[in-house]
């Protein structure tokens, strides 16, 4: 299914992606439990053409992220 897409110029663009939710039994993990991941650490793709909005979106994923 192709997700509901809004675009035009001078306006950006909204995407809009709906999850299912899916109800499950859940069990508390404890950090301790959890494995060290392996490989390369994750990546985040920032797409933003507004140069200004760019910086201040690094600027907050570095401060979230602890870096």
């Amino acid at each position: 299914m192709t997700p509901p897409i809004n675009s035009g110029p001078g306006r950006g663009s909204t995407f809009k992606i709906y999850l299912p939710i899916i109800k499950a039994d859940l069990t508390e993990i404890h950090p301790e439990e959890l494995p060290e991941p392996a490989g390369a650490p994750p990546t985040i793709l920032l797409s933003e053409d507004d140069p200004a909005d760019k910086t201040d979106s690094r600027r907050a994923l570095k401060k979230a992220l602890g870096k």
